[in-house]
């Protein structure tokens, strides 16, 4: 009798107990909630490898999970645009993250014409935060408090792979660290202006951009601006993105003997915080690659 007690009560705190359903946008960003999560649930990735958050388009069981989350975790206005009005839109029990307003981030200004060359000058802030591993730490931080406020019951897990997380945060930040310093003053010019966390963390040496949007294309005259910048700065590698079109690459780098490579900010992750280290270390070894190849001077 006491043991069919016991079954009865494990059944019943179970029912009571629902896992926290938690919607992340991006994938850096989900595969860091997945390691703070491991051990009680797995996040909802809503914009999938691949894809680009500056034109996707929600499909209706997106909408619909979204509307049914605990907490959704997105970086901001400034990247996911197709968000902002679901985002407005959700339930008042539903708890967001901005990652991009986390206090003590200290996010970077979009650049000016004045000191990155390229068509259009956005306002507000670069999202591109988690390109940096210390930055990251703060983000770290927030959403393991975020999860905690929803899953009081998992508090102490949540803190402990948080402190975990951050650990190898700083291993990976010292890996680059050692890694990059060899191409600190090698010019390259990337696609999209999405890279500035990365080359201000690390003092790269990234002197142009494509375009700031990867959705406005460049004009004719932009595109001539920058074929003699690479002349100009002996600019080594230009950087395409899997996401978007190659062929303007192609077009600008043709004629000038400058190398090519492939970056991406958001990469095709695994699982937890090995998906993020791969994210920032494929970075590393496609600059590492492209850069340290002989250069067109």
């Amino acid at each position: 009798m006491r043991l069919i007690s016991l079954l009865l009560l494990f059944i019943f705190s179970t029912a009571l107990y629902a896992a926290p359903k938690v919607v992340v946008t991006i994938s850096p960003i989900y595969a860091l909630t997945e390691a703070l999560m491991q051990d009680v649930a797995k996040p909802i990735l809503l914009v999938p490898p691949g894809a680009s958050p500056h034109n996707y388009a929600l499909k209706p069981s997106q909408v619909s999970d979204l509307n049914s989350a605990d907490l959704v975790i997105w970086v901001g206005e400034s990247l996911e645009t197709f968000l902002i009005k679901t985002i407005s839109q959700l339930p008042k029990n539903t708890q967001t993250l901005t990652l991009l307003t986390t206090p003590g981030l200290d996010p970077l200004h979009f650049r000016t014409d004045h000191d990155h060359t390229h068509d259009h000058a956005h306002i507000g802030f670069d999202p591109h935060i988690w390109l940096d591993p210390i930055r990251t730490q703060i983000l770290v931080t927030a959403m393991a408090q975020a999860l905690s406020n929803i899953d009081a019951e998992h508090k102490n897990i949540y803190q402990a792979n948080a402190q975990t997380i951050n650990q190898q945060l700083s291993q990976l930040d010292q890996q680059l660290s050692t890694d990059l310093m060899a191409i600190q003053t090698k010019p390259f010019i990337v696609f999209h202006d999405a890279y500035q966390y990365l080359e201000k963390r690390y003092k790269l040496n990234a002197v142009g951009a494509i375009t700031l949007n990867p959705e406005i294309m460049p004009s004719a005259q932009h595109i001539s601006e920058i074929q003699k910048l690479i002349k100009q700065k002996n600019v080594v590698c230009i950087f395409s993105e899997p996401q978007f079109k190659p062929a303007i690459v192609d077009m600008i780098a043709k004629g000038t003997g400058v190398r090519e490579g492939v970056l991406n900010p958001e990469g095709t992750l695994g699982d937890g915080f090995s998906g993020y280290s791969h994210l920032l270390t494929s970075l590393s070894i496609a600059l590492q690659t492209c850069l340290n190849a002989t250069s067109n001077n």
